[in-house]
């Protein structure tokens, strides 16, 4: 009995040696398959972006050679200008075309209701672009609206050798842009998600509704893919679906605005070398304790041998069972999570802009729903009936079933709106409340402002949950883009240059960035003199001066700041307002019902931080394990379902973007 032992001990010795041989080879050829299906991925994907963007630049430039184009645009007539542009984009099967002036002032849009007026030659990264380059191609956010990703091309419209203007022409990388991105250049099996990196998915392939609300609720814009570009894991989704995710993050023309995820099948390699291995396994396995028992058949067969070959069999059927299970260990399931959310926010869209004085301007009112269902929302706007007329709230494209309050007092300098949302269950994400119908006074900066005493998003969650996170005002010039600079007083009319900062384009909102950039347009190789201080009305000495139309200004701390620019020969000079926060917010606290609990049961959560700057966001992130966060209110309840220490991260924003975190270890134990 004692050689039988050895011999079934040896037997298990190589079956399990030949179950780690074949794991590692597999693994190792496992890991040439994800990689070789990753560049595969990434060269179809980087294949088609160059595809589209050679196409779409292609379609734009002939556009811009149109005789008949040209003659409108000389005499800026609009809506002819649009009817010509219209009948583009279906002839050449492209998504927007938008025209300029020759100093950036935006004359048509094709597909949009968004504003004519803006000079996007100062407040878009393209227009900024083609105006010193003449010519650009790249991805980037929408001027007017920057929840969208835009594959846009652009170019200067010369005629005898004079600019005239200059025509962009962009593809919208939404839901139906990506299913033909998909369809054309990806695996049929494959799935796209396009995203930005300050309002998250943008377009996605993938059609089942529960599948794209837990990839909305993961790749949000607190995402560490989203806003670091994390790459290459395997994720499980609905029905054990295992995803290689490429995260392909586009440059910008002036920085990212934010990328693609490609999820890749990898299900066909490892399932099969799996099952495989536990195969072959048991089949040695089998094979030399038959052959062991066929040569002890002669004496040693009894009850002791086969309890033997009972104990020696169980850690190979283990092994054998557990084989096909490995290609899912390590792996992040991605699923629904219940977590108490307020994550509406409120806009303007745009928040920022400069526009011609002469054109009367439509800025819509967003209230981004953050995965949630809503039934109410009220506003309050607030403005300065001396810098700016509002002339209406306008519904008539809201989503707004009923409206029950629209208002405007333009003496105080209110604007009041409340009205029902019943169609939001079927439409979460970013809901047109209202446009606001504005005409500046004069050239000079006015602000519409959100009442937070006032504002309320409700959810339809049968109490009337105010879910509002936070709002956003916006911050808007007008000018007349008069480039010359005059510094006689005689000439009273004219105005001197605008400037604009790349960095910090909403002069009522906090940023967290370090240095400041300003850019401007005014004379061609003039001197200017410069200044940034905290006093609003500086005039700068030539102490530091600057020649061209842009300038990087580092900034001291966290506070209010203007910077100041004057031609060096005098005349009038410009102010520009900056407000930093770089500092983090702090969490003061994480309260807890308790740290020590049993396997299935409810942990509460609730959190507190403070933010001396710019505020804390009263939305939080929570990382449950998985390295994504997921957003919740300052409240939480968490089933905790297996065994051991349970890692909880907890990570708080300001409202400038900082964010700070802290942890928490759960102790899960048996019954």
């Amino acid at each position: 009995m004692i050689r039988t032992g050895k011999s079934l001990l040896k037997t298990l010795y190589i079956a399990l040696g030949t179950f780690l041989f074949l794991f590692v080879v597999f693994h190792i050829g496992g890991a040439l398959y994800v990689s070789s299906i990753e560049e595969k991925s990434s060269n179809a994907f980087h294949a088609g972006i160059a595809h589209d963007l050679a196409y779409l630049k292609e379609q734009g430039d002939a556009i811009a050679e149109n005789d008949l184009l040209q003659k409108y645009l000389i005499t800026q007539n609009s809506a002819k200008l649009t009817e010509i542009t219209e009948k583009e984009i279906v002839t050449r099967s492209v998504g927007r075309i938008s025209v300029t002036d020759s100093d950036g002032t935006l004359l048509s849009k094709t597909n949009s209701v968004g504003n004519l007026g803006n000079n996007a030659f100062l407040t878009t990264p393209q227009g900024r672009a083609v105006d010193h380059s003449g010519s650009i191609e790249g991805i980037e956010v929408a001027g007017y609206d920057p929840t969208q990703l835009l594959m846009i091309t652009g170019k200067k419209i010369v005629q005898n050798n004079r600019t005239i203007g200059a025509l962009f022409a962009n593809y919208f990388m939404n839901d139906t842009y990506a299913t033909r991105f998909r369809n054309t250049y990806l695996s049929p099996d494959a799935e796209v998600v396009f995203y930005t990196k300050n309002f998250g998915v943008y377009g996605e392939s993938f059609s089942d509704p529960e599948t794209r609300k837990v990839i909305n609720s993961y790749f949000n814009s607190g995402s560490e893919w989203v806003q670091n570009g994390i790459s290459g894991k395997t994720f499980s989704l609905k029905h054990g679906s295992f995803y290689l995710v490429k995260n392909i993050v586009f440059p910008g023309l002036e920085q990212s605005p934010g990328g693609a995820l490609i999820f890749t099948p990898r299900q066909d390699f490892s399932d099969i070398a799996n099952i495989l291995t536990a195969l072959l396994t048991l089949l040695i396995f089998v094979f030399l304790a038959l052959l062991d028992h066929l040569r002890s058949r002669g004496g040693e067969r009894g009850w002791r041998y086969y309890l033997l070959l009972i104990f020696v069999s169980i850690p190979v059927l283990a092994f054998a069972f557990l084989a096909p299970h490995l290609n899912s260990i390590g792996y992040l399931t991605l699923g629904r999570v219940s977590y108490t959310l307020y994550n509406s926010t409120l806009r303007l869209q745009p928040e920022f802009g400069i526009y011609n004085v002469d054109f009367e301007q439509h800025f819509s009112i967003i209230v981004d729903t953050g995965d949630e269902a809503i039934n109410a929302v009220q506003i309050g706007l607030l403005f300065d009936p001396k810098t700016v007329e509002v002339k209406a709230l306008e519904v008539a494209s809201s989503t707004c079933s009923y409206v029950i309050e629209n208002t405007i007092d333009a003496q105080l300098g209110r604007a009041s709106l409340s009205c029902v949302v019943l169609k939001s269950d079927g439409e979460r994400g970013s809901l047109q409340i209202a446009d606001v119908v504005v005409v500046p006074r004069h050239p000079g900066i006015f602000t519409l402002s959100f009442d937070r005493e006032v504002n309320k998003v409700l959810a339809s969650d049968g109490l009337g949950t105010n879910v509002l996170r936070m709002s956003q005002s916006g911050s808007y010039q007008a000018d007349n883009f008069d480039p010359t600079l005059f510094t006689s007083t005689s000439t009273p009319t004219k105005k001197s240059f605008v400037v604009f900062s790349p960095t910090h384009p909403n002069q009522s909102r906090w940023y967290n960035a370090s240095t400041a950039r300003f850019v401007w347009r005014g004379k061609a190789n003039a001197v200017y003199a410069y200044a940034f201080d905290s006093s609003p009305d500086t005039i700068p000495v030539k102490t530091h001066t600057i020649q061209g139309s842009a300038v990087n200004v580092p900034i001291p701390g966290d506070g209010i700041f203007y910077f100041h620019l004057q031609l060096i020969s005098g005349g009038p000079t410009t102010h520009y307002r900056v407000q930093a926060d770089q500092s983090p917010p702090s969490i003061t606290s994480i309260h807890l019902s308790a740290e020590r609990i049993v396997v299935g049961d409810i942990v509460r959560f609730s959190f507190e931080a403070q933010d001396v700057g710019s505020g804390i966001q009263k939305n939080y992130y929570v990382d449950l394990g998985s390295h994504l966060f997921l957003p919740t209110g300052s409240q939480l309840f968490i089933p905790f379902l297996d065994l051991g220490d349970q890692k909880i991260i907890l990570r708080v924003y300001d409202d400038a973007g900082n964010y700070s975190e802290k942890s928490q270890i759960i102790h899960v134990e048996t019954p």
